[in-house]
């Protein structure tokens, strides 16, 4: 990994860190979302592994904002370099859970229907898959001139084609979640993924925490409290 990372330039204080235990241990593989680099999740990383989990820190193909390549599953791409990641941890490990921020929340879904995931927190996962009134319009307009579906170009486009599949994931898989969201009752995209977080409630294994609107600025800011639940999360599993 690290030769490959050297291979394509990623700046060496964004390069993927494991930080192991004396022995094999429970461990986590930590990964970031768009806009992000596991630099940022660097403290994170050192806070668990303190606690005797062994930790994978790593950045994924969609590290670099606003260019998510041209497939439409281009977020799939990015889960299948998860599942190598996952398969490189597991060397070290008695079992591994999975923290994903953001969309990565979603990547982390995906892995669990090839992969034995112990238990998944997803920090600020990018949940919403419905469409707005402008997107709905525009599909029903590609629907009637019979014109090609656009290939999913931007950040938002992919979020909503694997929030799609995650939606049908959770219906799946038994893996145990904890999903931290803001608390909000709009109809930004946070405010929709709120709402769908919220739902999740009743699902089977799962807990939801949300957070007032400004109450962590990033995932470096998590609340002591929030910070003990998912540690308290991740040691019952």
């Amino acid at each position: 990994m690290r030769h490959l990372e050297e291979i394509a330039q990623v700046p060496r204080q964004q390069r993927t860190q494991l930080r192991l235990q004396p022995r094999p241990s429970d461990s986590l593989l930590l990964l970031p979302g768009e806009a992000m680099s596991a630099e940022e999740l660097e403290p994170l990383a050192e806070a668990l592994h303190r606690r005797g989990f062994a930790v994978l820190n790593t950045s994924l193909g969609f590290r670099a904002l606003d260019r998510p390549g041209r497939s439409p599953i281009y977020w799939q791409s990015c889960a299948d370099e998860a599942e190598n990641r996952f398969d490189v941890l597991a060397h070290y490990s008695t079992s591994i859970s999975i923290v994903g921020v953001g969309l990565a929340g979603l990547v982390a879904l995906q892995v669990a229907t090839a992969r034995r995931v112990n238990g998944i927190v997803a920090l600020f996962p990018t949940m919403d898959a419905d469409l707005t009134v402008a997107e709905k319009l525009r599909a029903a307009m590609r629907r009637l001139f019979k014109r090609e579906e656009p290939i999913a170009r931007t950040w938002p486009e992919q979020r909503k084609a694997a929030a799609r599949t995650a939606n049908a994931v959770l219906g799946r898989i038994a893996v145990p979640l904890y999903v931290l969201a803001e608390d909000r009752n709009d109809r930004t995209e946070p405010g929709r993924a709120s709402s769908v977080a919220r739902k999740l409630v009743s699902r089977a294994a799962t807990n939801v925490r949300l957070l007032r609107p400004g109450e962590a600025a990033s995932v470096r800011d998590l609340p002591p409290s929030a910070f003990d639940e998912i540690l308290n999360f991740l040691r019952r599993r």
